[in-house]
This record gives structure tokens, sequence and C-alpha cells, in this order.
């Protein structure tokens, strides 16, 4: 297996966005599949998903966005991305890289992976560019009211207007995600929520890269994605042959405890999409591909891909 390292050039003007690419060293490229990680993380945390998938034969690929990981540069303000629409300039980064990596291996099938922030933004991405993609695969995703992310976007404002857009918000982030950890307690840490794997939360906790707090402007880019996709003509335009698979975890808040992935199938299928599937994991929390039962999840996703696209 190959690692590789590079910078492209955000859509913003300014930005060098970072990327990684994990490509198989001996086997036959079967296809591509590009992560879009979640919330204040970072791509250096889905290393082991590339290099077990790059075994298989898939070239993995991801960025860091603006204001996370590698992006980030001194001087910048972590969980900030841009002066311009943030939800948008994502998706556009995201389509970059999407555009280098197809043009390096054209034959196969590309796959997009989004996890919780990033399926909100691989659903956007799929209205605008499905019709580029061979599948995409949403993990910890959820459903949101228009009422609670209009009050979400009704609060940011006023603390925009207060404080500026590189303000960082106590009261928004635990008003977003303080219910997270409820089921959970008694707790052993605050970031429980996100999996059973107490050696994973703590290299979470650990890492100045992960956990931290989003500007007004971050949650700008947050709130954008999270309405984009609930709109009915953003939905509408996902093509409807393209494979869907959602998998969740029956103990993740983030997705009501498994309710949110499920309306979110239900709607894809009244939209019209032929190929959406559903499956729950008894137990699993927020995180899947970081989850105790991982293997089963890899096992899971790699089979699913062999299977529409003929690849074993």
């Amino acid at each position: 297996m190959i690692k590789k390292e590079l910078y492209f050039d955000s859509i913003d003007g300014k930005s060098k966005i970072y990327a990684v690419q994990y490509i198989p060293a001996e086997e036959k490229i079967v296809g591509v599949i590009q992560i879009v990680y979640g919330m204040a993380e970072h791509i250096g945390r889905y290393e082991a998903f590339g290099e077990a998938m790059a075994r298989k034969g898939f070239v993995v690929t991801g960025n860091d966005y603006q204001g996370h990981g590698k992006t980030w540069q001194e001087g910048d303000v972590m969980g900030y991305f841009c002066e311009q629409d943030p939800s948008a300039v994502m998706i556009e980064d995201v389509h970059t890289l999407h555009k280098l990596t197809a043009e390096a291996y054209p034959e196969v099938p590309y796959i997009l992976i989004g996890h919780s922030m990033g399926s909100f933004l691989v659903r956007n991405y799929v209205s605008c560019y499905g019709h580029e993609l061979s599948a995409a695969i949403l993990l910890g995703t959820a459903q949101q009211s228009k009422a609670l992310v209009g009050f979400g976007k009704f609060i940011n404002r006023i603390l925009k207007f207060l404080f500026g857009t590189k303000h960082k918000s106590k009261f928004l982030n635990h008003l977003s995600f303080g219910s997270n950890i409820k089921r959970f307690e008694p707790a052993r840490t605050p970031s429980d929520w996100l999996t059973r794997d107490t050696e994973v939360i703590d290299r979470y906790n650990a890492d100045p890269m992960c956990g931290f707090l989003f500007t007004a402007n971050g949650f700008d880019g947050l709130l954008g994605l999270i309405s984009r996709m609930n709109r009915a003509e953003v939905v509408e335009k996902i093509p409807k042959e393209l494979p869907v698979l959602i998998l969740a975890g029956t103990m993740d808040p983030v997705g009501d405890f498994g309710k949110g992935p499920e309306k979110v199938y239900e709607r894809l299928k009244k939209t019209g999409l032929e190929k959406v599937e559903i499956r729950l994991y008894e137990g699993a929390r927020h995180e899947l591909l970081n989850e105790t039962n991982r293997e089963e999840i890899m096992s899971d996703i790699c089979e699913w891909i062999e299977n529409k696209f003929s690849l074993s």
C-alpha cells in the first residue's frame, strides 16, 4: 500500500486543501472510495479504513476541510471555513478532489462515503454531482426538523452580529450537541457517545485536531448543509438510479437512535430512488468505522460494493 499526500487549490481562491490517498501497491485496482468525514475531526482518523480497503484493491482518498486537520495552518482559526458560503465551498472542494482522482482512475466504480456532517455534505453532493458517481454510502446520518435548524440559524445570526464570524459559542455548541451524552450517563468521558471503544475515545480526546468548538462561520457551514439537503428540490435532483447505502447504529444519538436514518431512507424511497438500502447495527454508537464491530461494518461495506459492481 502506498500513502500519498497532496494539496490542491480550494474553490475559494485562497486556501490550499490537504488530501491523502491510499493506493494498492500490488493488487488490481477495483474501485475508488472517497471519504467525507464529520465535524471537528480530520481525514487522518480514517487511515485504518483506508489501509484496509487498499488491501482489497480500492484507492481510498479524502481531504481535510478548511479549519480542519492539515488544511488548517498556524494563524488560522480552527473551526472556521472561509468568507464565502462555507457549505458551498465544502461541496466544491470535495468535487475538486473527486475530479482529480477520477481522472487518474477513470475505468473503475467511484463511491463517495460520508460520515455525520460528511453525510449531510454527501446528500447535497449527490443532488449536484450524483451522475458522476457510481454509489454513495451514508454513515451516522440524521434528519433534523426544519424548526430546529431554523432556530439554530437564528441564534447563530445573533452571535455573528454581536461577536463576529470567528466567535466560538459554548452555548450554541451545547444546544447542538449537549444532549448526545445523556443516554450514556454516568459516562467515563463527555465523548462516550461516539463509540463503545474506549481506546478510540481516549485518542479522540487527546487529539488537538478533534472535538474543537466550531466558530459561528463553522456553524454557518454545518447548518447550511442541513438546510440545503432538507429542500425538496435538492432531494428531487438525486439520480434515481444511484445506489445508496445507509448505515447507522441503534445507539447513535445524532440519528435519534436509528429513527433519523430510517426517515432518510423513507424519504429517498418516496422520492423515487430505486436502489436505496439501510442497515442498523444493534448497540453501535455514532462512529461506525471506529466501533467495536468495525471489522463487521467494513466487511459489509466492501461486500455491498463488490456485489453492486460484480467485483468479486
